[in-house]
């Protein structure tokens, strides 16, 4: 069958086509093929090609009609988009994919961003998830064995088929894991910023890393030595819960990883790749959620399952329906309500 994706293009016609119910008529009308559907445009009614209906012999019904505001097109163009949308929602199950709680998401890491420190003190380092498990009067003798480790950007923390030496807690920065494909290319499994660990299940199951663990911006890690981990945490109710726990909401996002790339459509994966990273980097700033470009083109391509160039030109499209707003340094979220229906 067919396995494309499918451009629509739809010329308005004067007082038939240029109004809301003929939009809501021709999201009815594709119903069948929505979710081939990577482009929807709606353009205005125009008078040019007089002479090519003269050589075919057939009328031209627009003569002597004026021009259609190129604005007023735009409008209805968001407006069947965003149809679009709420359809492809509809027409997927509600529980495929968990909707986020951005407010108290973000909000929780404005407060970790708010108290985060250059210099690593002892108290800040007990603090830090699992870790902040441990009995005070005996955390001086656990930090001692304890490794910091500041990494540059590209570094790598652990390669696939390394031997768990270490559980990892992430401070600073971002920590990309990820797995090569069979033609050699990345596919981002999860991004790992402050309070997030790695290694925690390796270690339990004395089992190889089969991805790989690299800096994306600089960081800093503190690594936890196997026979420390063995010592103090294995055996702990209250770590091996948190584990279990943070290994459940890995779960769910490779379950939401896993319906990104399955879907042929464009439109989701971008649009899931955005609340993604609004996620897990997102700060609030006069009502939008604010994304930081911290990442190259080619990493966030990776992580969304599409090519470089597809990527970019699907943001382009989302900033003109007025879903985004992006400059060098940030993503800016002005239509969180239409890139979430999408994926609902």
């Amino acid at each position: 069958g067919f396995t494309g994706q499918i451009w629509i293009r739809h010329v308005m016609v004067p007082g038939y086509t240029d109004n809301k119910k003929a939009m809501a008529d021709l999201i009815e009308t594709v119903k069948p093929i929505l979710h081939l559907i990577e482009r929807l445009e709606i353009l205005p009614y125009h008078t040019a090609g007089v002479g090519k209906y003269e050589e075919l012999g057939m009328p031209y019904l627009l003569e002597g009609v004026p021009q259609m505001d190129t604005k007023q097109a735009k409008e209805f163009e968001i407006y069947a988009n965003e149809l679009l949308s709420e359809h492809m929602s509809k027409d997927r199950k509600s529980s495929e994919i968990k909707k986020f709680d951005f407010e108290r998401v973000i909000s929780q890491r404005n407060q970790q961003l708010n108290k985060a420190k250059e210099d690593l003190e002892a108290e800040e380092i007990r603090k830090l998830p699992l870790l902040n498990k441990i009995n005070p009067a005996i955390f001086a003798d656990i930090k001692e064995k304890l490794k910091i480790l500041h990494l540059k950007q590209d570094d790598f923390l652990f390669k696939s088929g390394d031997n768990p030496d270490y559980m990892y807690i992430v401070h600073s920065g971002a920590i990309k894991i990820f797995t090569l494909l069979p033609d050699n290319k990345e596919q981002i499994l999860y991004i790992y910023r402050q309070n997030d660990f790695v290694g925690g299940h390796n270690l339990l199951e004395n089992s190889s890393y089969w991805y790989t663990g690299q800096a994306m911006l600089d960081s800093t890690v503190i690594a936890v030595p196997a026979k420390t981990f063995d010592t103090y945490f294995a055996n702990k109710k209250s770590v091996l819960k948190e584990i279990l726990s943070k290994s459940f909401e890995r779960i769910r996002w490779a379950e939401d990883l896993i319906n990104r790339l399955s879907t042929l459509n464009f439109s989701v994966k971008t649009a899931g790749l955005i609340l993604r990273l609004a996620e897990s980097t997102g700060q609030m700033s006069n009502g939008n959620i604010e994304i930081p470009m911290e990442f190259d083109s080619a990493e966030l391509s990776n992580f969304s399952g599409l090519s470089r160039e597809s990527l970019i030109r699907k943001l382009g499209e989302f900033e003109e329906l007025g879903y985004i707003k992006l400059d060098n340094e940030r993503l800016t979220i002005l239509n969180l309500n239409a890139l979430e229906a999408y994926l609902e």
